[in-house]
């Protein structure tokens, strides 16, 4: 059973000698950089692509925040990102080319300033997997790898552990009843429990996760677990609004497909696919919890280090939802009246999920976001 991604193999392999240290991390991309072809796209070599130290860097990063990034490391980086040139489909999409050329910008936006939503969540990495995985595969991968990442913390929360472990129970993907066991163990509840016991249960059941999500897309999404500080409370806020991404990147397919379909006249089809986005959208108000377990003070915190426009409002998918894609369908509705049912619940989930949202927000922020959540996708009662 293999206990969890590159990230975890790396920092157990070396006890912990070298794998938080930038220098070692800088050393080895140096080295990486020498053993280049020296005449061709480095994009186009895929197996030198794969032979990147993405754990070792990846492990450093996260050590010491994308903040600490030293100058030497983000030369390098910077120098490698010039000689991956240009996708011209040898870099295609799942492989370790594709993916290195995606993931260098997340480790150098810090240090450049350049830092956004896109960046800071790793979307483009998110985006390519929801395109090609089912939403609750990732998202049970996302919930697996933060159960790691809890269980093995200096001071583990086990109500946290608890929360992941149920939230982990509706979004199982491929997990089984079986599986699902060490769960109902979690349920027993954090004070009878303790965080040792908890963190035993929890990386049990995180192994499993991992050993049902298909390689190498749990290493890509282990990867793309980078904070912009060392704060362990910011992996929680990263990996949630990553879980976000995949629920909108879900959305936004669905209901692009609805349009097509609108469009061909197919409005059963239409109708499913909206209806199946209001259900994926109440799935994932749970993930709200997540951000539940974190205090005030923690959030405080991150607020000062967290990128300006980092936020599941700032979604790509999101912005794309309700710019073009629900003021379409509510153009094509007059014409396809069966679509009406499916319109009011997805509207109810939105204005829901936006209720939320605002609630936690002002919990952990004391002060309310400034989006409006009284309206809804369509102009519908709701």
């Amino acid at each position: 059973m293999q206990a969890t991604g590159l990230l975890f193999q790396a920092a157990h392999e070396t006890q912990g000698s070298t794998v938080a240290d930038p220098k070692a991390a800088a050393d080895a991309i140096e080295a990486w950089c020498r053993r280049a072809p020296r005449d061709t796209d480095w994009l186009a070599d895929r197996d030198h692509c794969a032979s990147f130290p993405f754990a070792l860097v990846a492990a450093s990063w996260r050590a010491h925040g994308r903040i600490g990034a030293d100058d030497r490391s983000v030369r390098l980086l910077d120098a490698a990102t010039a000689r991956l040139g240009s996708d011209d489909g040898s870099g295609a999409a799942g492989t370790w080319a594709w993916f290195l050329r995606a993931w260098l910008p997340m480790l150098t936006d810090v240090a450049h300033g350049t830092s956004d939503h896109r960046t800071y969540v790793g979307v483009d990495v998110v985006a390519d997997a929801a395109a090609r995985t089912d939403g609750e595969t990732l998202a049970a991968a996302l919930l697996g790898l933060l159960l790691a990442y809890e269980a093995d913390a200096p001071s583990p929360n086990p109500r946290r552990m608890h929360v992941l472990g149920r939230t982990l129970a509706q979004h199982r993907g491929g997990l089984t009843r079986a599986d699902l066991a060490p769960v109902r163990l979690l349920d027993a509840g954090p004070a009878r429990l303790g965080p040792d016991h908890s963190g035993a249960i929890a990386r049990r059941l995180a192994a499993r996760v991992a050993d049902l999500t298909p390689r190498p897309l749990y290493d890509f999404l282990d990867l793309i677990g980078l904070p912009a500080t060392p704060a362990h409370e910011e992996v929680v806020f990263l990996r949630t609004l990553q879980l976000f991404e995949v629920v909108f990147a879900g959305l936004a397919r669905s209901l692009s497909e609805a349009v097509d379909a609108l469009v061909r006249h197919e409005t059963r089809m239409a109708h499913a696919l909206v209806d199946e986005a209001a259900g994926n959208l109440a799935r994932s108000i749970p993930f709200f919890r997540i951000l539940g377990t974190m205090t005030h003070d923690a959030f405080a915190e991150l607020g000062r280090a967290v990128p300006a426009g980092a936020g599941t409002v700032h979604s790509p998918s999101f912005a794309r939802i309700q710019r073009d894609l629900a003021p379409a369908i509510a153009v094509q509705a007059p014409s396809a009246p069966e679509l009406g049912a499916a319109m009011v619940a997805l509207n109810r989930q939105w204005l829901q999920w936006h209720k939320t949202y605002a609630a936690v927000t002002t919990r952990l922020t004391g002060t309310p976001p400034p989006t409006d959540v009284s309206t809804g996708l369509f102009p519908i009662a709701p």
